[in-house]
Formats: structure tokens, C-alpha cells, sequence
């Protein structure tokens, strides 16, 4: 093992956290350094010094000895201690990209696709775990915005195949709490709150909650398109209300659609390893597959998520037509309506006809007849317009 190893995100709190996870005591702490102790029955009483203090000289080389401590006594490589300090206190995401290679690679766009999809779908699961909806728009919330940038990180590829290793971080000074044996602070209330199958009753840090409400959606989203595919109806036997209670969201369907349905993916293959420092009981979600036939029905799910734009407007305007444009050998007109709108203001609208409504509104205009005029308002340069199927229409004085 060489030295850098000890820079890459290794730190004695962390060896600290996997081994008071894994078994150790600690039996001796300072300010100076720490001892743990390993009474395993398969093998000698063991004691590791770490050390704490980094002004000291010897610190770096004090542990490093202590990380090669380690991969003697587990027969570790240098991944596989960097695999299993880091996992401690992080929970991990395995994607694998299930398509035949003949040396394991796969084209450098699918790559980054795969990590542009793991990107979105996990900011997806963040910000329905503060704000469960169909679907997301606008700038990102700071908590989530921080959680990506801050806790978000690519670890190693694995042995044997293509697989995309995604790290959440979860609070340092939780897990080095827990390390020293004492409480681990309070989280807020988010969208797990009501799932108490999930948090158990007690809620985790908001990195947890993140990969929780992932492994939530995630599991719907799969159960849900295994009933569709099944049933050969689509996306609309999907129940979106349920759906979204349980972590399903429009942007993780797309996310999932656009990864799944890539040239040559057979399926894609996600599974989770839970941090074991963290002491909220994890979900007992480990392994999820999405086949490509899925990638049809995820995208019909997302398009069924996002809501309808509402319908615009339609104004109406009350009074008396009092202009009249049309050019020569046309059919097409625009007149102009001077009166009080539905909303109270008054307003001079103008209004583009055809055919007979232009015909009626020229007699109304010549007869001074009270006409209401309606469609979407919208302001062009200086004037007010009804756009979108306008219509006039006589109207009757009452009294």
C-alpha cells in the first residue's frame, strides 16, 4: 500500500467509525491518540494504535502502519480497505450497466449518461425527502443543492464488470459520535416521517433519508412496471397517488427510462450497502433490477407525474365595439372592443375575426349594440389582444 491511500478519504475517524462497528473496543482514548482492541476467537488479542494529533511528526507514519495493520489482518488490497472504511459511514449505491462486452468496457457517452442519470435520480429522491410531489421545477433547494455538491461522491469501480460506485457521505460528526460512543444528534422531519416501517421510529440523518426515499422509490417504481409489462397496460394501472407517497416522482422516472433504455443495456442492476455506523435500522431494500422492456412504461409513468399546465385564462370584456380594420379582399378583420373586463378594469381590447363574427361585429358596431368579447389577453407592444379562438358575441341590456 503506498502513503496517498491515506488521503483519499481515509481519516483515523473513519477507521475509528468501522471499527467500532465491526466488533473493536476501544480501551484507551486521549487527545494524542486512540486504542482499540479485537478480542476476536478466531485469532489473537489484537491492539491498534491511532493516532489523533496531526501535529505530530510521526502522525502520517504512525497511520499508515495502522492501515497496513489492517489489510494484513483482513488479507485486504488497497481497494477493498478503502471499500470497507469508507462504507462505514457512507451508505453506497451499485449501478450496474448489464450488457454484453468483450472486456468489460462500455462506450464513454453510456458512461456519462449512467452518471448523469445516478446524478438526477438521487437529487430526485433528495428533494421529494423534503417535499413530496409529482414532480420538481425551479432552482434546487439549499439543502439539497448542498447535500449533491457536499455529500455526493464516486468511489471506485468494482472488479469484473462495468459498475458505477456512488458514495453518500453521511455526517461526519454522527458517525465519530458513535465511534466514541456517545448520542448521535436529532434530524428533522421530513417526508420519511410517515413511513415508520423505514425510519423505525427514530430519524437518521438527511443523507440517510435521501438513499432511503431512493431505495423507496426505486422499489415502487420497479414493482410498478413489473405489474404494467404484466398486464401488457402500461403505465395506467399505475396508482400516481400511491405512487408518489411511496418516493415516485417524475424526474426519477426519467432518470430510470433514459438509463434503462440505452443501446445494448439489458438490464440495469442497482443494489445498496448501508453504512454500518449509522445506527438508524436501514431499509431492507439491497438489490433492484430494471429490465430494458421497463424503459417504455417509465417514461409513460413520468409523463403521467407531471401536471397538467392549468388552462389559460380566458378574459372577458363588456362593451361596444368601437373600430373597425379590415383590408380590401380580405377575410380576415380586427376590431376593437372599448368597455370594462371581468376583472373589473377598463380595457380596450382588439380582436381578430373571420367571415360572419366579422360580419356581426360591424353590424353591432353600426347599430351601438352591446357586445362581450372573449379570449386569452395578452399585451402586444402598446395594445391588449384576445388571442386563442377569440370570440363577440351580442348581448341583451338587462332592465
Amino acid at each position: 500500500m503506498t502513503e496517498p491511500l491515506a488521503d483519499l478519504g481515509i481519516t483515523p475517524s473513519a477507521v475509528a467509525a468501522y471499527l467500532n462497528s465491526s466488533g473493536w473496543s476501544l480501551v484507551h482514548d486521549d487527545d494524542v491518540r486512540q486504542n482499540w482492541a479485537s478480542d476476536d476467537p478466531g485469532r489473537a488479542r489484537t491492539v491498534l494504535l491511532l493516532p489523533k494529533d496531526p501535529t505530530y511528526e510521526d502522525y502520517r507514519e504512525v497511520f499508515v502502519r495502522a492501515l497496513r495493520r489492517l489489510e494484513r489482518l483482513y488479507d485486504w488490497d488497497d481497494q477493498e480497505l478503502y471499500t470497507h472504511i469508507l462504507s462505514t459511514r457512507s451508505d453506497v449505491l451499485y449501478i450496474r450497466a448489464a450488457q454484453y462486452t468483450s472486456d468489460g468496457s462500455i462506450p464513454i457517452r453510456e458512461a456519462q449518461q449512467l452518471l448523469d442519470g445516478a446524478v438526477d435520480m438521487i437529487t430526485a429522491a433528495a428533494r421529494w425527502t423534503l417535499n413530496p410531489r409529482r414532480a420538481f421545477s425551479g432552482r434546487l433547494p439549499d439543502a439539497v443543492r448542498h447535500f449533491v455538491d457536499d455529500d455526493l461522491r464516486m468511489g471506485h469501480t468494482q472488479h469484473g464488470s462495468f459498475v458505477i460506485t456512488v458514495l453518500t457521505r453521511l455526517d461526519q460528526d454522527r458517525a465519530t459520535d458513535q465511534a466514541s460512543v456517545g448520542s448521535a444528534p436529532a434530524a428533522s422531519p421530513t417526508a420519511l416521517t410517515g413511513h415508520a416501517e423505514l425510519v423505525k421510529g427514530t430519524l437518521a440523518p438527511f443523507q440517510r433519508q435521501v438513499m432511503t426515499s431512493l431505495a423507496l422509490g426505486l422499489t415502487y417504481a420497479q414493482r410498478a412496471t413489473m405489474q404494467a409489462m404484466k398486464e401488457q397496460a402500461g403505465a395506467a394501472v399505475v396508482d400516481v397517488d400511491e405512487a408518489v407517497q411511496n418516493g415516485v416522482n417524475a424526474q426519477l422516472c426519467e432518470a430510470l427510462g433514459t438509463m434503462t433504455e440505452q443501446p445494448g443495456l439489458q438490464a440495469l442492476d442497482l443494489s445498496f450497502s448501508w453504512a454500518l455506523a449509522e445506527p438508524t435500522p436501514p431499509p431492507q431494500v439491497e438489490h433492484i433490477v430494471f429490465e430494458r422492456p421497463a424503459a417504455p412504461v417509465l417514461h409513460a409513468m413520468r409523463e403521467r407525474l407531471v401536471p397538467l399546465p392549468p388552462a389559460p385564462r380566458r378574459t372577458s370584456v363588456l362593451g361596444y365595439v368601437t373600430r373597425l380594420e379590415r383590408g380590401q379582399d380580405t377575410e380576415e378583420g380586427t376590431i376593437t372592443v372599448t368597455g370594462h373586463a371581468d376583472t373589473g378594469e377598463e380595457r380596450q381590447v382588439r380582436v381578430p375575426l373571420t367571415g360572419s363574427a366579422y360580419v356581426e361585429a360591424v353590424q353591432a358596431h353600426e347599430a351601438r349594440r352591446l357586445v362581450e368579447a372573449s379570449g386569452r389577453m395578452v399585451r402586444e407592444g402598446n395594445a391588449y389582444y384576445l388571442r386563442e379562438n377569440p370570440t363577440v358575441r351580442r348581448v341583451t341590456p338587462s332592465g
